[in-house]
């Protein structure tokens, strides 16, 4: 998400999380990785990231909270 905790930790879009504090995404369900990466607002979690044209690289992002922007539509005459 735009301002977000992961884009101020410097993450893009079409990055691959590797590790989730030392725990290999591979072997997890989705719904587990985002149990891992969920917690309380200010606490930290451990990324290992994966971007393509450069080597893997760590980074830690401090959680906190995302606001979700609303639906928007619009109809053209």
């Amino acid at each position: 998400m735009k301002g977000g905790p992961a884009e101020q930790a410097g993450l893009q879009a079409g990055d691959i999380i590797e590790y989730i504090d030392s725990k290999a995404t591979r072997d997890i369900s989705l719904y587990d990785a985002r149990q891992l990466l969920n917690g309380a607002p200010g606490s930290e979690v451990k990324l290992r990231v994966l971007r393509a044209g450069a080597r893997p690289f760590a980074v830690t992002v401090r959680r906190g909270m995302v606001a979700v922007p609303g639906a928007e539509a619009r109809m053209e005459a």
